[in-house]
Order: structure tokens, then C-alpha cells, then sequence
């Protein structure tokens, strides 16, 4: 997998789109992943969007793991795009 920093991903948005239609490219800030960006052509949208939602699974089942870890840093809620710390 490659990596390209936010700045360089911004810049060479339409070069980045078509790398990964043949390896995948992970979008790195201040040295940690924040994205991953993935090459669909040839699907169709519903596989693209059933590969969507099996990501939010994961995303949902990683952040259930990450609290039970560390309860500390655990949101309560999330209301929106504004989500509350537990006191």
C-alpha cells in the first residue's frame, strides 16, 4: 500500500485517483493514517455502497474494542457531528 501526506493528496487528487485503481493509498497526517482511499472501477454502485457499509461495521466493531481497552478515552454520545466526552 502507498502512503501520500494530506498536502500531496490534495494537490494530485486526480493522480492519486488513478494509482488506486491499482493499489490502495493511505492518506497520512503528522505521520498517522486518516483515510484510505480505494479503487472501484468497474463496480457497480451497490457493491460500491455494500463496501461501504461493511467498512461502518468495522469502524463500529474497532471503536466497541477500542472502549472496552481504553474506557477513558470512550465517547457517551454522539449527537450530529458534536460528540460528548463522559465526565
Amino acid at each position: 500500500m502507498k502512503t501520500t501526506n494530506v498536502k500531496t493528496a490534495k494537490n494530485k487528487l486526480s493522480e492519486i485517483l488513478r494509482e488506486v485503481q491499482v493499489e490502495h493509498v493511505a492518506i497520512m497526517n503528522h505521520g498517522r493514517p486518516i483515510a484510505i482511499v480505494l479503487g472501484v472501477a468497474g463496480q457497480d454502485l451497490e457493491s460500491v455502497f455494500g463496501m461501504a457499509e461493511d467498512l461502518t461495521q468495522l469502524r463500529v466493531r474497532y471503536a466497541k474494542e477500542s472502549a472496552a481497552k481504553h474506557p477513558e478515552r470512550a465517547l457517551t454520545r454522539i449527537r450530529g457531528d458534536a460528540a460528548t466526552l463522559p465526565p
